[in-house]
């Protein structure tokens, strides 16, 4: 076995939270048939290795991705060049490094159709393709391939963006620039209009300063980005199984749910009504997915509390929370939420009714339950919650008793909402951090669902052939790779960004990726029907994201 230089490693962390502590590793490169040829890109003395583990075999062996980037140092003011933008993050290459993208660009360029067509296209291969908009040569990585399709997805390592290419477009690189490590380091950054930073890119005299893993710019030594904080509501009460819970349903929805409002919020929620008449809120500075606002409903004008739920181009639907009905507006029509109005839970909680009833029957459910005093109480029927409700102690009836199969869509259709924690309420439960979006929202995974998780990354593992989804829209499930290890996971499309991109957020760990709809791979039935391991938590934490993180 090869030795491979790792000095600049200082910890290389393994899956059983074992560590190597300052030695060399005997270790194999994933798709690297001659090791010998990875050698010079690994002893370098002016770059950090980042070696990413992927298995433990035993006798020392580890199975390793190696990631070669520039590092930028926690507290330190990098002077930098910002060349893309994406969703949540900022590409950017350190202006001590420009020289040698020049020097790269250039020899590329005198290379120009001298090079060979790359044959054998893998996921991990650096290549050199043109990129579309300008004709020019870069040094790219592939990060998806197509077969059947005959298409790849590249980034380009120097300046961070990517594009959907046809696999004859790549070509082989020369030995030496195969030794040039990626120049652009990305850089992650929160609650930052998109637009905001855009504005950097090519700017002069830009610098970055990364704490706690996030990124904020300078332009002159004058901060550009502050770190916006989301505003958000605490998360929905949970009902209490086999009880009677007096209260009043303030809205039946399209398809099939009930929203209820328990007694013992009315007052709290005709008083914060009575706070936002008086109000005379300005626009929101920045839109984004999950935060809490305010918007006037279009039947009676008046202000409501609402949590923004999609936003595509400049359209927003809004869910609000205190009545469970939604509606589209337009951005310059949300609106601030005042701090003191953001303590109060949702009053309007979501509730599967053990009876169905189809469009044409809403009306007629809405006249039997809608402005009444009702009860309803939760039971467990065939392992899913639902709902009966009663007036005077008499069970409501409407449409008919729901079928299992009829039980397990519904299950599923609440499950798209996406507003309860799903995490009993007043219990300590124990958890793994998931992912952190912010110090006001944490994604945890339950120690209980650790053995589900497993089994799920072992089906993504076992699957050897993906169908492309061809159709896709917020909420579609799929499959698709994350670009930090290159492994599979489960994920929820959560954001249409147009020009053939989406967001998606994994649902088992909660962090989200930008992702070309050529990178989405159709679900299988069996990972479909699994429940989501991550569940997303509300915190009234003030401190900061370190801080978080280390609880």
């Amino acid at each position: 076995m090869a030795f491979l230089d790792i000095k600049d490693l200082k910890t290389v962390a393994v899956k059983d939270d074992t560590k190597v502590m300052g030695q060399a590793i005997r270790c194999r490169m994933i798709g690297m048939n001659n090791i010998k040829e990875l050698e010079p890109q690994l002893a370098r003395q002016e770059y950090q290795v980042k070696l990413v583990c992927c298995a433990v075999e035993g006798n020392g062996v580890v199975l390793v991705r190696e990631e070669a980037e520039e590092m930028l140092a926690e507290g330190v003011d990098e002077q930098v060049v910002v060349t893309h933008v994406a969703h949540g993050e900022v590409w950017v290459t350190l202006t001590r490094q420009m020289e040698k993208v020049d020097m790269v660009m250039n020899q590329l360029e005198k290379l120009g159709g001298t090079l060979k067509t790359m044959n054998d296209v893998t996921v991990g291969r650096l290549a050199a393709g043109k990129f579309s908009e300008d004709g020019q040569m870069y040094r790219c990585m592939v990060e998806d391939v197509s077969v059947r399709e005959k298409k790849v997805v590249v980034r380009y390592v120097d300046f961070g963006n990517k594009e959907e290419l046809g696999i004859g477009e790549l070509f082989e690189l020369p030995a030496d620039l195969l030794r040039v490590p990626s120049l652009a380091v990305r850089v992650q950054v929160e609650g930052v209009e998109r637009n905001k930073l855009e504005e950097l890119i090519d700017k002069e005299n830009v610098s970055v300063v990364v704490e706690n893993k996030l990124g904020t710019f300078f332009i002159d030594g004058k901060k550009v980005t502050d770190t916006y904080i989301v505003p958000t509501l605490p998360p929905p009460l949970v009902l209490p199984l086999h009880c009677h819970v007096e209260g009043e349903v303030v809205h039946v929805s399209p398809g099939g749910l009930i929203w209820f409002t328990p007694a013992t919020l009315s007052n709290s929620v005709d008083n914060m009504m009575d706070r936002l008449a008086v109000l005379s809120p300005t626009p929101v500075t920045r839109v984004m997915v999950d935060m809490a606002c305010t918007a006037r409903y279009s039947v009676d004008g008046e202000l409501y509390r609402a949590k923004v739920k999609e936003v595509i181009n400049e359209k927003v639907r809004v869910f609000f929370v205190d009545f469970g009905n939604e509606e589209t507006k337009n951005v310059e029509e949300i609106l601030e939420l005042p701090g003191n109005c953001l303590d109060l839970l949702p009053a309007a909680i979501d509730i599967v009714p053990a009876r169905s009833f189809d469009e044409e029957q809403r009306e007629v459910v809405e006249e039997l339950l809608c402005g009444k005093k009702v009860s309803v109480k939760l039971t467990v029927e065939g392992g899913i919650e639902f709902a009966r409700v009663y007036v005077d102690k008499e069970e409501v009836l409407f449409g008919q008793e729901r079928t299992s199969a009829g039980r397990k869509t519904m299950a599923n259709i609440q499950s798209l909402h996406e507003d309860k924690s799903g995490l009993p309420v007043g219990l300590r439960t124990p958890a793994n951090l998931g992912h952190l979006d912010s110090v006001r929202e944490v994604w945890v995974i339950p120690t209980k669902v650790q053995e589900k998780l497993d089994k799920v990354m072992d089906m993504l593992a076992e699957q050897k052939e993906w169908e492309k989804e061809d159709y896709s829209e917020v909420g579609t499930m799929c499959v698709t790779m994350f670009s930090e290890d290159q492994v599979l996971y489960r994920a929820m499309v959560i954001t249409l960004l147009g020009a053939g991109k989406v967001v998606v957020r994994f649902v088992d760990f909660g962090n989200h990726e930008e992702k070309f709809l050529s990178e989405l791979w159709k679900i299988t039935p069996a990972l479909k029907a699994t429940e989501h391991c991550a569940v997303s938590v509300k915190t009234t934490c003030t401190g900061n994201r370190a801080m978080v993180e280390e609880v």
